[in-house]
């Protein structure tokens, strides 16, 4: 099946991140650079691929033709701007927040409904594993039949969050955080576009300036 082709949101995104981020090389020329894999796999992780369409394999094999020989990647503009077809471009809603969960008593079809809605979208695992965390921690809340969430459970649940996000959930986040600070205040939604690309861009940025980037 051949490359699916970048909407014109994506290209206008990654452009803007080029213009942004490149940096001159030895030759004159701007390039971007990435240290290693792990580099590519942080893109991956914090929401810059549409992953829903794509997997970290297929994102990771795509810089293959600018691998150089010391396991950095170095990437012309051209080459770079390939990467459109990865860009995730859609909608971003609000970051789940595993505090805000209702304390009490929970059946166990109120507990499915939360997990398949928000905890799963939220978290970097497959519904497997995370199915085989949840079925050992429930034992410490589950019983009579029903769920007791506590504020303890809530924040336990957090935790794993943080630690483990879905890519969707590292985009919310991010926007959240970029809407925040531009607006100081709290809304219905967060906004897409424009401040999506400049997130992307700052997390690009950061990722050069901790990788040795001037």
């Amino acid at each position: 099946m051949p490359p699916s082709q970048p909407s014109d949101a994506a290209i206008k995104a990654v452009k803007a991140i080029w213009a942004a981020v490149s940096q001159a090389g030895p030759d004159g020329k701007k390039y971007l650079t990435f240290v290693s894999r792990t580099d590519l796999v942080y893109l991956f992780c914090t929401g810059f691929v549409d992953e829903s369409k794509h997997t970290v394999h297929d994102w990771v094999e795509s810089f293959k033709d600018s691998l150089q020989p010391d396991g950095s990647y170095r990437l012309s503009e051209e080459q770079w701007m390939d990467k459109a077809r990865f860009r995730y471009c859609g909608p971003v809603g609000r970051p789940f927040d595993a505090l805000l969960i209702k304390e009490g008593e929970w059946q166990e079809k109120e507990m499915e409904t939360l997990i398949r809605l928000h905890i799963l979208p939220a978290v970097y695992f497959t519904e497997k594993e995370f199915r085989s965390i949840f079925d050992e921690a429930r034992e410490s809340f589950f019983s009579g039949g029903v769920y007791k969430i506590t504020r303890a459970v809530k924040e336990d649940l957090k935790k794993l969050i943080d630690m483990y996000p879905s890519p969707a959930q590292v985009r919310a986040l991010g926007l959240a955080e970029a809407r925040a600070e531009r607006s100081g205040q709290k809304g219905s939604g967060y906004s897409t576009g424009q401040a999506q690309s400049q997130v992307a861009a700052q997390r690009l940025s950061d990722l050069l300036n901790r990788s040795g980037g001037k």
